[in-house]
């Protein structure tokens, strides 16, 4: 019966660390196509993590498959919680806070430029290196949309970002500056070179 434990805990350390590895070899080298798509879109690229983690497992399987796997294993999920900790979470980040996209609109825009935000999200509000104008949280993308180009106009430092739920008709897409993905809407940065008549 131990020794059926022992078994079990050895297979399953080392299936853990070879899917790891397996998804870190085949998704970062091989199919890039994922890899590409998240680095671009989320600026994550958790490949190197992943194959560290399964080649931690695989190195602790070598060293206690014989005398204790469940220490193995236990030890394993320990690594595991801890490179999480220490690297995974570093990875994540820019992904779960809005600081770094509004950093780089601070960054393109400038100081002298304000900002209003049409169809926002609270984290972008907080976020913001400079006051942000909003336009309203319950009105409608179009009244908010009508609100937003008003205040722009006044000025010709004045920018908007809006996200792609509001960009037609209200907006020209290709007249705006693409920011990406962030919050599972995607950005558009735009002054009234940009605007339609609504």
């Amino acid at each position: 019966r131990d020794r059926n434990i022992r078994r079990m805990a050895t297979a399953g350390t080392l299936l853990l660390a070879m899917s790891l590895l397996g998804f870190a070899l085949v998704y970062g080298m091989l199919v890039t196509h994922l890899g590409e798509e998240l680095l671009k879109n989320y600026l994550l690229d958790p490949w190197p993590l992943l194959a560290v983690t399964g080649i931690t497992g695989l190195v602790i399987v070598a060293f206690t498959m014989r005398r204790n796997p469940l220490v193995g294993l236990v030890a394993f999920f320990c690594c595991s919680w801890l490179l999480y900790g220490w690297w995974g979470y570093q990875l994540l980040n820019p992904v779960r806070s809005a600081a770094p996209f509004m950093a780089a609109i601070h960054e393109r825009l400038g100081p002298m430029a304000e900002l209003g935000l049409v169809d926002w999200k609270e984290q972008l509000v907080l976020e913001a290196k400079s006051p942000v104008k909003t336009f309203g949280f319950s009105l409608s993308s179009l009244k908010e949309a009508q609100l937003a180009i008003q205040w722009a106009t006044l000025s010709e430092n004045r920018w908007l970002l809006v996200s792609d739920k509001v960009m037609s008709p209200c907006f020209n897409a290709q007249e705006s500056i693409d920011m990406g993905l962030r919050h599972r809407r995607h950005w558009y940065l735009l002054n009234s070179n940009a605007f339609n008549s609504v």
